[in-house]
């Protein structure tokens, strides 16, 4: 095998074209937006798993360590404190990194490693003749490979293609907001994330030294907002609306949004369910564009990562395609749905309708928190590694 394609530049994808480096595969990655990412985005949490990743195939990102997450009740009161790492605390645990600095620290270590990448390209179909695929883009442009990986998110064309009857992706009837705020009167929470289970919707801040602030919402919202339309909101409107969406909650997120600048990211949260199977002939998906974990649960790039990893371990060690993209399947099922099982049960909206329901809160969920997520049970998610130098496990099918 000589040439991979890859559609798709997120974390990923740039990590699928690394890892296929490594195994000796020359690829190109295609990308719809037109240039590369700039400037920096609200932080996203990267968890230990997804850096394990990485470090398998010697790269690595940088970021803010945060070993511990501090859960809060909306009245303020203490919850519990979860070890945000696996149970090996010399490891490194999860961290925080700006959204697009992030997937410039990926982009550039692809670079140094021979990864080319072409911007303004969205894939219109693709063809696989048993032999070779070749991507068709939207602008008449062709890419012609041995093997297609699709690494396109919730809204895969590379899926669609797949699987023409497949469910698309279904809006949750929830948004992911981030932003950033300069906090003056409230102290610097260092290793540490701030987890707010509000009234009406879940609340994460960090507060670093020189009291800059970086926080994040999931909340509660009709239909999902598309550029252009009127039902958009200004990012003055998006803070006012989330200041009175959390008005009943503990001061801290009010002086969080208050004191609140720049651009608020807003994002629709998708999922995606009932992809018959993960590759079909020459061509596979990961990440996001087979399946998709809650994102407030902070894994959904890290799967998509280790899913990389383990699609180069195959076709490295398996010179058959289909059979390689088998292996892929088998191997990271059990994995992918324990762990988006969990994040569902764990991302359900936090919302309470009276005081007795936040009483029943506040007494239910230290206990909870002490017992269930506990570093022995967490390890199994944050604790994962993929083992690059062993031989890919055999698949059975095609």
């Amino acid at each position: 095998m000589s040439e991979a394609i890859v559609i798709g530049a997120g974390p990923g994808g740039i990590t699928m074209a690394m890892a296929l480096r490594l195994a000796g595969i020359d690829c190109t990655v295609y990308e719809r937006d037109p240039h590369p990412d700039t400037g920096e985005g609200h932080l996203i949490s990267l968890g230990t798993n997804g850096i394990n990743a990485l470090r398998a195939i010697g790269a690595d990102v940088s970021g803010i360590p945060i070993p511990w997450l501090l859960a809060y009740s909306g009245s303020g009161h203490l919850l519990g404190e979860l070890y945000n790492g696996p149970a090996d605390r010399s490891a490194t645990p999860g961290i925080l990194v700006g959204r697009l600095e992030y997937r410039r620290q990926l982009y550039d270590a692809a670079v140094e490693r021979g990864v080319r990448f072409v911007h303004g390209k969205t894939l219109d179909s693709y063809t696989d003749d048993g032999r070779r695929v070749t991507a068709a883009f939207d602008d008449g442009t062709r890419a012609v490979g041995d093997v297609l990986i699709g690494a396109d998110g919730v809204h895969s064309k590379t899926r669609r293609t797949m699987f023409r009857n497949a469910p698309d992706a279904v809006y949750t009837g929830m948004l992911g907001l981030g932003g950033r705020a300069y906090t003056p009167r409230l102290k610097p929470t260092p290793l540490a994330t701030v987890c707010l289970f509000g009234w009406e919707a879940f609340f994460s801040y960090h507060v670093e030294d020189d009291h800059s602030a970086h926080w994040m919402t999931f909340a509660p919202w009709p239909r999902p907002p598309h550029p252009g339309e009127e039902s958009v909101l200004t990012d003055e409107e998006w803070k006012k609306w989330l200041r009175k969406l959390f008005r009943r909650d503990m001061s801290p997120i009010r002086e969080v949004l208050d004191r609140s600048h720049g651009p608020v990211d807003v994002y629709p949260v998708f999922d995606v369910r009932g992809t018959p199977s993960w590759h079909s002939g020459r061509v596979a998906l990961i990440g996001d564009a087979a399946r998709t974990a809650p994102p407030r649960i902070g894994v959904g790039a890290s799967l998509a990562m280790e899913d990389a990893v383990v699609v180069a371990k195959c076709l490295r060690d398996i010179k058959d395609p289909p059979r390689a993209f088998a292996a892929y399947e088998e191997q990271r099922q059990q994995r992918v749905r324990r762990v988006t099982r969990w994040g569902r049960l764990y991302a359900r909206p936090p919302k309470v309708n009276s005081a007795a329901g936040m009483w029943l809160r506040e007494v239910a969920m230290p206990p909870l928190l002490r017992l269930a997520p506990s570093i022995s049970s967490m390890d199994w998610i944050y604790g994962y590694q993929v083992a690059w130098e062993e031989p890919a496990l055999q698949g059975r099918g095609r």
